[in-house]
């Protein structure tokens, strides 16, 4: 995390004087709270706050750092948005997956109303991490699924494709065939690609997710990243739930078999704090997204 949501935090706290109420207004937990106003109390080298079980108050010397970093932390704002605005910086992040191809090989973006092309920086993390990003000003807009993400003040949800969930599964397995139905896996290993090394968290992450599909999985397996969970279901060794549009590189080996639940692919930004192109850049992606299945489909044809 960024120092500057380590000031958000404390900035917050020093207000609220409240962890729970902080975390709230701040959209994080509070064990993160906690954890960022302990990372900055060791850089800054003194304590900010006293705490007990009962009550949280700042320190003589946390008054004096909140008085010498307001302003300096406002300026600091003003000029990283200078920055950005000038150089038509417009960062995104997405999940690294083949559902979402078309976002990593879109065309150049234009700006409406100028002759600039946006310069698009695009990273990749796990949903949670990225709204907590997204809300921390370190990305302009998250492109992730619908069912990752929650409707919180100030945030913009705009849907820009729909698409059925599949699983996917190695066609070698045994109990793959033509028009199988997606339950006969349900109680397959499931791989999933993952930044976090909190395998209990993420297991329970993970859990919560695929609750709704009726999966019931003997094992998770975590892997580093998106390719090595393709290339560990490719080898049989689970299933990963993806959509009918993913295309793996693995497309000789690897079968979508659709679940019949729908979802959308959103585009998420600040309401108040994003781009003033945002929308446009959605409505842009929408098209992406519609010509990569257009795509798809005339393979199908051809093949067929």
């Amino acid at each position: 995390m960024s120092l500057d949501v380590q000031m958000e935090c404390f900035f917050n706290l020093a207000e609220t004087l409240n962890f729970s109420e902080t975390a709230k207004q701040l959209y994080i937990s509070q064990q993160a709270v906690s954890k960022n106003i302990s990372k900055l109390e060791s850089k800054v080298g003194f304590p900010l706050f006293y705490r007990n079980p009962h009550s949280v108050q700042i320190t003589p010397w946390g008054k004096q750092y909140l008085e010498l970093n307001k302003q300096f932390l406002k300026d600091c704002r003003s000029l990283l948005e200078d920055y950005h605005q000038a150089n038509n910086r417009f960062s995104i992040l997405t999940l690294n997956q083949p559902d979402f191809e078309p976002v990593k090989r879109m065309h150049p973006f234009t700006i409406p109303g100028t002759e600039y092309t946006a310069n698009v920086h695009l990273e990749y993390d796990t949903p949670a991490f990225g709204i907590e990003r997204l809300l921390a000003r370190d990305v302009d807009m998250l492109v992730t699924i619908d069912r990752f993400v929650q409707n919180l003040p100030g945030l913009v949800i705009k849907p820009i494709y729909h698409l059925e969930a599949a699983l996917l599964v190695s066609k070698k397995h045994p109990k793959y065939r033509p028009g199988v139905n997606y339950l006969e896996f349900k109680s397959e290993a499931f791989v999933a690609g993952v930044t976090s090394h909190n395998f209990f968290e993420t297991r329970d992450s993970i859990m919560r997710d695929i609750e709704n599909f009726g999966l019931e999985p003997r094992s998770i397996i975590i892997v580093s990243d998106a390719p090595k969970a393709l290339e560990t279901v490719a080898r049989g060794e689970g299933i990963i739930l993806g959509s009918v549009m993913a295309r793996a590189p693995y497309e000789s080996d690897i079968a979508t078999v659709p679940t019949g639940i729908m979802n959308n692919i959103v585009c998420v930004w600040n309401e108040n704090l994003g781009k003033s192109y945002s929308d446009a850049f959605a409505d842009f992606l929408a098209n992406e997204f519609e010509k990569a299945e257009k795509d798809r489909l005339g393979l199908l044809l051809e093949k067929n």
